[in-house]
């Protein structure tokens, strides 16, 4: 995902509009911020992310995790395990978070083996 304006391409050389009002903006917070003066904080766009009492729409990935963890019943037996399944689900669905996403997708196998192989063992009578 390039940049096409702002202040990084002002830097680059690029002169439009755009990019000039990025870096007068940039400099006149920087004057301020070294003077003690308050700043104006560019507002960006809002994330969306899952709030932590479950209000809040459940993204493909997110709705997946919760179908598959309630087909294995892995709640009752591993809830920290299943919030950890939730909380990674959440990082995938969120398109803010992209510098997030390839390090959960690393964790989610040992995430879901780790729920399928607890609830194989408790199948079978054996580990608990």
């Amino acid at each position: 995902m390039t940049l096409d304006h702002g202040r990084t391409r002002y830097t680059r050389g690029r002169r439009c509009h755009v990019c000039k009002t990025a870096e007068r903006d940039y400099q006149r917070n920087r004057y301020r911020r070294r003077r003690g003066l308050p700043v104006d904080w560019p507002e960006g766009p809002p994330l969306i992310v899952a709030s932590a009492d479950g209000q809040g729409e459940a993204g493909p990935v997110e709705s997946a995790v919760q179908a598959a963890l309630h087909s294995l019943n892995a709640g009752k037996d591993r809830p920290g395990l299943v919030q950890i399944a939730l909380a990674l689900a959440r990082i995938m669905d969120n398109p803010q978070a992209l510098s997030s996403q390839p390090p959960a997708a690393n964790v989610w196998p040992h995430c879901s083996t780790s729920c399928v192989r607890r609830r194989r063992m408790a199948a079978t009578g054996g580990w608990r």
